[in-house]
């Protein structure tokens, strides 16, 4: 099943996570044992892939995997940054309804591709009290994505969902600075 659009939010019902991150010249994936808050990195690696086919991707990925005993759990596709369009904006409002139908034309304002060649996606970052909100939208194209979903799939991974390498910073940054004693923003 490819994806129909990005996702956002990361999972929090399991006790570990693997992401993967695919371009044209590495395959990376990360491991993170643990609950949400407390997770830790287990495991980490970086294959070269350029000019490598999807089945020698795939052999590669299964080879590296078994030497380093990594099992995958909820297994997260976070598409490179590099490969996106990423905008981050403030919106005079904080309806959810009226927020998606900005993010749908600033969507499509900002890619030279068909709308049905892409997938976006948006995260409210931040909720003001004077009714602005901040949000991080993230555009990229199909093929992208529907390469590391293969991947996925080919590897017998049940996929929970894909997002954008830069979700993971921002995620860091709001759990740190909740660590630190500074108040949580409120997300979306």
């Amino acid at each position: 099943r490819l994806a129909k659009s990005l996702g956002t939010g990361l999972g929090t019902a399991s006790q570990g996570v693997t992401v993967v991150s695919l371009d044209g010249q590495w395959l990376k994936l990360l491991q993170a044992e643990g609950p949400p808050r407390a997770r830790r990195i287990t495991k980490l690696l970086a294959c070269p892939v350029q000019g490598s086919s999807p089945e020698d991707i795939l052999q590669q990925l299964n080879k590296a995997c078994a030497a380093e005993e990594i099992l995958p759990k909820d297994v997260l596709i976070a598409n490179p940054t590099h490969l996106s369009t990423v905008r981050l904006f403030s919106l005079p409002s904080t309806d959810p309804k009226e927020i998606r139908d900005i993010v749908d034309l600033q969507a499509e304002k900002h890619t030279p591709y068909a709308k049905d060649e892409v997938l976006t996606d948006f995260k409210v970052i931040d909720r003001d009290k004077s009714g602005y909100s901040r949000v991080l939208l993230v555009i990229t194209h199909q093929d992208v994505v529907h390469r590391a979903v293969r991947l996925a799939e080919a590897s017998g991974w049940t996929l929970e969902r894909v997002g954008c390498e830069l979700e993971g910073l921002v995620h860091w940054s709001q759990l740190a600075r909740h660590a630190a004693g500074g108040q949580p923003r409120a997300t979306g």
